[in-house]
């Protein structure tokens, strides 16, 4: 009795149902592999994110030093030079400098809000000067 006593098509049956079992097992783990890594990558770019938006890092490359500088400088708190007068201060108030000039080099040399309403681009025709 056994695997020799069972015909041909029961034979079919239970070896298919073991291959699938196989099939879909290797399948799952492949998939849970491929998982892991989109998560360990996941994690890595966290940890990367992490480290540039720390409030001692005022690297020229990070997004956030402007930001954390501006904020050192808001919890320094001083009313004059001569309490801005430490190593970190100094540091602090270069890169406010550098985040300013930044600034400047991206805003246009006229705005819109400093042209006249009869050049305006998009001004409808009913409004524009004669």
């Amino acid at each position: 009795t056994g695997w020799r006593g069972l015909s041909f098509p029961q034979k079919l049956i239970y070896s298919s149902a073991v291959i699938n079992f196989a099939v879909i097992g290797f399948v799952w783990v492949k998939r849970q592999m491929k998982m892991a890594d989109k998560e360990q990558k996941e994690m890595e770019e966290l940890q990367a994110s992490i480290a540039e938006v720390s409030a001692e890092n005022w690297s020229a490359n990070s997004k956030f030093r402007c930001y954390f500088a501006a904020q050192q400088y808001h919890m320094l708190n001083s009313s004059g030079p001569e309490e801005e007068s430490s190593k970190e201060a100094q540091k602090m108030l270069e890169v406010l400098a550098q985040c300013r000039e930044e600034l400047y080099r991206k805003l246009p040399k006229v705005s819109p809000a400093m042209q006249s309403l009869q050049n305006a681009p998009g001004l409808p025709a009913s409004l524009s000067a004669p």
